[in-house]
């Protein structure tokens, strides 16, 4: 539902930068509602002119133990006609790379850990996801009905060497989706799940080059659900 300001890379260590970011766009939108005309009340109307406001704020630090991103923003999402579903998202997305900080300890380990946070009544089918490496269980390449819903990932990943360019690979991921309202969808609508997902992965990494290498990892999930009542609220 939007594209995120395009940033300039990050500071020559030491360095810190401050990076703000503000975008206009208009869009027509032929289903406001994400969803089929039979599950909403009859009459309603599906299409409409949206106006979204974007700004954004990213701070980027860089030194010899320590390379972070942190970046927030918030969206305005203005209807021409169908005033009732203007709306406001958010997004927080935390990066920090404390390899330089692990390898006083064990010459090259790596650590790192991200964290990042939405609010959207729109779906996350086609939200950005994080810098390369991250991931969101959440993000799917189907949009589906609007709901006031609020999500966060949290995660650790290291490599701990132990002998030359072999080393053990580990990480750990919390992720909770949480779902409010949900909106225009009637009694026989579509249903939501309260999701909260735990993930942990180890195995062999070997280092090919500077930058690339190969892991063989097992990877566990531990997913909880709930469903939640299909109650109908404002945007």
């Amino acid at each position: 539902q939007y594209t995120s300001p395009q940033f300039t890379s990050g500071p020559t260590p030491p360095g810190t930068s401050i990076i703000p970011g503000l975008s206009v766009a208009e869009r027509y939108d032929t289903n406001i509602w994400l969803a089929p005309a039979s599950l909403l009340p009859p009459g309603t109307q599906l299409h409409d002119f949206v106006t979204t406001a974007q700004g954004s704020l990213k701070l980027l630090h860089k030194d010899k133990n320590v390379e972070a991103s942190l970046m927030g923003g918030v969206d305005g999402n203005v209807y021409a006609h169908t005033t009732e579903l203007n709306y406001v998202s958010t997004r927080v997305d935390t990066n920090v790379d404390l390899s330089g900080w692990a390898q006083h300890f064990a010459k090259r380990a790596q650590l790192r850990a991200y964290d990042y946070f939405r609010y959207t009544p729109t779906s996350p089918g086609f939200l950005q996801g994080g810098k390369s490496g991250t991931e969101d269980p959440f993000l799917r390449g189907i949009q589906s009905f609007r709901a006031n819903t609020y999500s966060n990932t949290a995660a650790v990943d290291g490599v701990y060497p132990i002998y030359r360019d072999l080393g053990v690979q580990a990480g750990y991921t919390f992720s909770l989706y949480r779902v409010g309202s949900i909106l225009a969808a009637t009694s026989a609508g579509p249903a939501f799940f309260n999701t909260t997902v735990n993930t942990w992965t180890a195995g062999p990494r070997l280092q090919m080059t500077q930058t690339d290498s190969i892991a063989i990892l097992y990877k566990q999930n531990l997913i909880s659900q709930t469903q939640t009542s299909s109650t109908t609220g404002p945007g």
